[in-house]
Parts: C-alpha cells; structure tokens; sequence
C-alpha cells in the first residue's frame, strides 16, 4: 500500500478552485453584461435624440416644400433650431451635406459653407465627415452609426465615441449627433475590480473552510480516506499481517488498528 494524504486535500482544493473559477466566469460575465447594457442605452439615447432633431429638420423641408416658407428661410430657422438644442450631458448635433459640407456646427460656426472632408480627422486618421456620408450610404434605413475617437471637451486623451446620423433626404442633409463612451470603459473596470475583490475574498473564506473540512475529515480517519477503505478490503479477506500507520485516538483507523489487532490474538 502506498498511501498519499495528499490525494484527498487535493480534490478539496480542485473543488475550491472550481467554485472560485465559475464565481470569477460570472463577475466577468456580468461585468461584460453591464456594459453591453449601457452602451445599448447610451446608444438609444442617441438614436432617440437625433431622430427628434432629423423631425425637426424634416418638419422644416416640408413647410419649404407646401409653400409655406422659403427654402432659404426655412433652412436657416431649422439650422438656428438645431444650434441651441441640447440634450444627455449637454450634448449637440451637427449638420452637414452628403457632399461633405458644414451646415451647422454649434462650436465651429467658421466651418459652415465649407468643404470639410479630409478636413475632420479623429485619433486614429478617420475622416470623420467621409465615414458619416460613408455610412450614411451604406445603409439602407437612411441611418447609420460609426464609431471614431476623439477628446473630451478641454481634455487632450482620445476616447470612443459613438456618432449617429440620419439623412434629411429632401435637402440631401445629415443630420448627427456623438455620445462619448470612456465611462462605460471606466464602470466595467471598477466592475471587474470589484469582482476581483471579491474573488479573493471568497478565495479565503472558501480555502478556510476546505482547510477546516481536510483537517476535520483526515482527523475523524485518522489517514486518507482511500487507505481506510483499502485496510477494511484486507481485513474482510483475512489479511491481518497489514501494517496500519499510526493515527490519532479515537479515529478510525485508531480503532482498526485495534480491530486487526484483537482479531490477530483471537486467531492466535
């Protein structure tokens, strides 16, 4: 017999770190979950925004085209419109032709009139007003999101930011709008942190209790688990001449121990 202790702290400790495996599949699961929600709820909040500011616009085509205001006047109240308007965290919308030109930029008013592809480059060298028109005529909805990375107001680090736009088709407009996404990156992070916290913590509290358990169970043997069964096997057979290690009173082994002894007397 060659008896290994180990062997049973070792299926404790497989045990352990397989309820901490899928503790840690589940914080990253849900961390991951977390942040798909609010960028899909970052990402209504955008359509939902640009789809009243394209209504607007629309609503104006549609006086120029009934007669009931001149195109040019019509187009500049639905530009002033749009200038002011506000939405989320003071976000804005923007203006501009399937051409590439400016209409309205609440910030950048020197831009309007002017041809500004090539012009608007993001942090990773997209131009930013051919990626709209791009996307613009790649769908077939006449809406289309496209992502790019640019700072933060008075911030100089470039982060993701997700642009929608829809097309005004009777003025060959588009009309946008962009929600930053780096907090979203920011609350999977502290998610995963805390996740990670709590790992290490379940990490300990499970190793105290599969340390307890080992200790509890190899006490109550007084050996490994399988050296018992294999010391009963030996015995019911007749094997008496079986060496059993020594072990703690009152444990099982303990007590073959003076089993095989008693009956080594009896069939002396």
């Amino acid at each position: 017999m060659n008896p290994s202790r180990a062997s049973f702290k070792h299926r404790i400790v497989l045990l352990v770190f397989l309820a901490l495996g899928a503790i840690t599949m589940l914080a990253i699961g849900a961390g991951v979950e977390i942040a798909n929600k609010v960028v899909q709820g970052r990402k209504s909040e955008l359509v939902a925004a640009v789809d009243s500011a394209q209504s607007i616009v629309a609503g104006y085509a549609a006086k120029a085209k009934a007669g009931q205001l001149p195109l040019a006047q019509a187009q500049a109240q639905a530009i002033e419109a749009l200038r002011i308007a506000r939405y989320g965290n003071n976000d804005y919308f923007h203006v501009w032709t399937m051409d590439g030109k400016s209409v309205m930029h609440p910030f950048k008013p020197e831009w309007e009139g002017q041809d500004m592809r090539g012009k608007v480059v993001d942090a990773n060298g997209q131009d930013l007003v051919a990626a709209l028109t791009g996307g613009l005529r790649g769908s077939t909805s006449g809406a289309a999101f496209v992502r790019t990375q640019f700072p933060r107001p008075g911030k100089t680090e470039a982060v993701d930011k997700e642009q929608y736009v829809k097309l005004v088709p009777e003025w060959n407009w588009m009309v946008g709008s962009g929600v930053y996404l780096d907090d979203v990156h920011a609350l999977v992070r502290n998610t995963i942190i805390q996740g990670v916290a709590i790992v290490l913590v379940l990490l300990m509290a499970l190793g105290g209790v599969g340390w307890w358990i080992v200790r509890t169970v190899l006490r109550q043997l007084g050996g490994e688990p399988a050296l018992a069964a294999e010391i009963v096997s030996d015995v019911a057979v007749g094997k008496l001449n079986i060496d059993i290690p020594a072990a703690p009173k009152g444990s099982l082994m303990a007590d073959l121990a003076e089993m095989v002894e008693s009956l080594r007397k009896t069939v002396s």
